[in-house]
């Protein structure tokens, strides 16, 4: 077990404060900034320093939907939402997935109703929010459709230390790396984005994140503060970002890994099949199945998160077994399917 118990520097850690976004809605704030980030990031500007805030969702706003018949706008070629995007030649809906892009239209495809209404905030809304709030400031956005061209990191990084910016706003890329003089602030607008995600090492991951994004903040020997945005201030993990108790988390997460025999405790195996056609599909997942029962194998089967993508269905089936080499020969597996041991993410 390696530890490392302070700073580079010795600084102190950030101050971190939770602000529960329930008490902001009961108050009539539907922006996305509380009034507490709110005053931090205008008291930051009035002392000239640098503030950073993490939205990780791309996109102008989540989703479109109708609000006659309840229809989602979702891709053609995949099982999810389009979500909505600014360009500088207008606002189209685009798939994260496949990158197909097309025109938001005039009415319902479903029920021909024209009461389309986007939902939910995307990285694109929070600059525009944040730009209405403070219309002197100079803000940054920084995620892969700012960066997607050559030495657009390099560049931005540049501009950022020799000061042409007093707001960074960005998706989970400006988390790491970023060490700039006068960033005394770093805001979160909302951790429930990754925390909610149906994955085991969810808690993990936004643990690391926040703790990362956090440590931007008081990088020289002026404390930072940071100002995390959560419809649940109760929960456990973030409390443990709060509190920067590590140790704390490891030993809840390591309870929970052990109950639910998770890694470090097993060893899990991702087997993949993707087709075109969804009885295909099914029609092989139940052959493999059936194979895994007469073995005794564990294993747990469910279609993926986005279950077609690209006109491809996807199915994953994960085996809980410490020696799968024993038992993937057996299962007599075609080209299109994928075999991940250790897998990163399970969904």
């Amino acid at each position: 077990k390696h530890e490392i118990l302070h700073r580079s520097q010795h600084q102190d850690l950030p101050n971190i404060q939770l602000v529960d976004l329930k008490d902001e809605l009961k108050k009539g704030n539907h922006s996305p900034i509380s009034e507490k980030l709110s005053q931090a990031i205008q008291e930051n500007l009035d002392k000239k320093e640098l503030t950073l805030l993490l939205h990780n969702k791309r996109g102008f706003a989540n989703y479109l939907i109708c609000q006659d018949c309840g229809k989602v706008i979702e891709c053609p070629h995949c099982s999810i939402s389009l979500t909505l995007h600014k360009t500088p030649t207008g606002t189209n809906l685009m798939c994260h997935y496949c990158s197909h892009t097309q025109k938001i239209p005039s009415n319902c495809t479903n029920c021909g109703g024209v009461n389309l209404k986007s939902i939910g905030s995307g990285i694109q809304k929070i600059v525009e929010e944040t730009q209405k709030m403070f219309p002197t400031a100079r803000i940054l956005r920084v995620d892969s459709d700012t960066t997607s061209t050559k030495n657009a990191h390099s560049e931005i990084y540049e501009s950022i230390k020799q000061n042409h910016y007093d707001i960074i706003i960005g998706t989970q890329m400006i988390a790491t790396g970023l060490d700039i003089s006068g960033l005394s602030l770093v805001g979160v607008t909302n951790a429930d984005i990754s925390l909610n995600m149906p994955d085991f090492r969810a808690a993990e991951r936004t643990f690391q994140l926040l703790t990362q994004v956090s440590g931007r903040a008081g990088r020289e020997q002026k404390q930072g503060q940071v100002i995390i945005q959560t419809f649940n201030p109760d929960n456990p993990v973030l409390n443990c970002v709060k509190n920067h108790d590590f140790n704390q988390f490891y030993n809840t997460e390591l309870q929970f890994r052990q109950e639910f025999n998770y890694p470090p405790f097993a060893k899990l195996t991702k087997l993949t099949y993707s087709h075109p056609k969804i009885e295909k599909l099914i029609t092989e997942i139940q052959r493999v199945e059936q194979i895994l029962k007469n073995n005794k194998i564990r294993f747990k089967s469910a279609a993926a998160l986005i279950e077609k993508k690209s006109n491809k269905y996807y199915h994953h089936i994960l085996i809980n077994s410490l020696k799968p080499e024993n038992i993937i020969p057996q299962l007599d597996l075609n080209p299109d399917w994928w075999v991940d041991r250790d897998p990163v993410s399970t969904i």
